[in-house]
């Protein structure tokens, strides 16, 4: 209840271009579920559930319902009929109704890593949750922070505005993700040491979720264009394009998975998960190009490719340093990747930076921009 009903404040305050809200959300959301599970005298995990009500109560509801009563003003009455009501629900019914690929992508791998043996389900998941943190702090973001603005210039038919909009969420996200993935594919190995090995998570189960989570990194750019694109889609009142296309690219996967995934086991099973999200990016920007032509992709692929070939050098240094460093010497666990972490971080940064700025500058732009200010 608490969660529909903020959606809906976070929404208006996402019209009206205000994001701090909404983006205090999880904080606050996440922060009660760490504070009540430590200090609420309850047992097991009845603290963290009283957690997940409290956060979901403040972050989720109340914080958003202030920022859209202070940000612009709310006014609420009870309206049995509206006439949006109608026009909402035929744009909304292929969202509910279709079975993305890509939504499902976590279920996919619970249910057909349960075929592959024990234990491969929890390495696929644990995986995936790493592979999705620059999803969700640059892909998602970016497609959020976008969609009001491309909403406001097809209202306005300023088409060739919004293709310039568009164009520059696309690359500045590529421009980011690109090497924060090969960065995260280089140091894969302390990246897992340091968030889950402990307790029974051993130094095995770490190295064999490296190549898992090296696969599934392969196409967490993929994730964000994908994103803006149904974003893209929607602004135009299009839902229904992205639910069918989703839809069928989950109808053929899924036999896919039965007998061409399970049999190859973990690897298998990332690697078909990973060239879903491929073909289903693929298909929606060949969908947008027929329809909208490719204003929108004007030079993308070329800054992409750069960006990946120029990131190769500063990759290579930073999974030697990471491999010397966890092999050579022999702290604790957490304290050694954390170590590595930082050491093939910092390398990466800087090398890649030096090598950016050295013979294509441009790459540094979505970085730079905001330091100037």
């Amino acid at each position: 209840m608490f969660c529909l009903t903020g959606a809906c404040f976070a929404a208006t305050l996402y019209l009206r271009r205000q994001f701090t809200g909404p983006e205090l959300n999880p904080l606050i959301y996440n922060g009660f579920i760490i504070l009540c599970g430590l200090l609420l005298p309850f047992s097991g995990m009845e603290g963290f559930c009283w957690g997940v009500s409290i956060g979901a109560f403040l972050g989720a509801f109340i914080l958003p319902w202030i920022a859209v009563r202070q940000g612009g003003g709310l006014h609420m009455r009870i309206q049995w009929r509206h006439p949006l009501i109608l026009r909402f629900l035929i744009i909304a019914l292929p969202l509910m109704l279709g079975q993305f690929a890509v939504m499902l992508n976590e279920q996919f791998l619970r249910i057909f890593g349960s075929y592959a043996g024990d234990g491969v389900v929890s390495l696929l998941s644990y995986a995936r949750r790493i592979s999705q943190v620059p999803v969700g702090m640059i892909g998602q973001a970016a497609a959020v922070a976008s969609y009001p603005f491309l909403a406001m210039l097809v209202a306005q038919k300023d088409l060739t505005r919004f293709d310039q909009t568009l164009r520059t969420a696309i690359t500045n996200s590529l421009l980011l993700l690109i090497p924060f993935s090969c960065w995260m594919g280089a140091a894969a190995w302390p990246v897992l040491c340091f968030i889950f090995q402990g307790g029974q998570f051993e130094g095995t189960h770490t190295l064999a979720s490296v190549p898992l989570l090296q696969i599934m990194l392969m196409v967490v750019p993929l994730w964000a264009v994908q994103m803006l694109l149904g974003r893209a889609f929607y602004a135009h009142g299009d839902t229904l394009t992205p639910a069918i296309w989703g839809t069928l690219v989950t109808i053929v996967s899924v036999p896919l998975f039965l007998y061409w995934a399970v049999p190859r086991g973990a690897l298998g099973i990332a690697w078909l998960s990973s060239l879903t999200v491929l073909c289903y990016t693929l298909l929606l920007a060949l969908l947008w190009w027929r329809r909208f032509g490719g204003a929108a992709f004007a030079g993308v692929g070329r800054l992409a490719g750069i960006s990946f070939f120029l990131s190769l050098p500063a990759t290579f240094a930073a999974w030697y340093v990471a491999r010397w460093i966890m092999l050579s010497y022999d702290f604790a666990p957490v304290l050694l990747a954390f170590v590595a972490c930082m050491c093939s971080g910092l390398l990466f940064a800087a090398l890649y930076a030096f090598i950016a700025r050295t013979f294509c500058p441009v790459l540094l732009a979505p970085v730079m921009s905001r330091l100037r200010r």
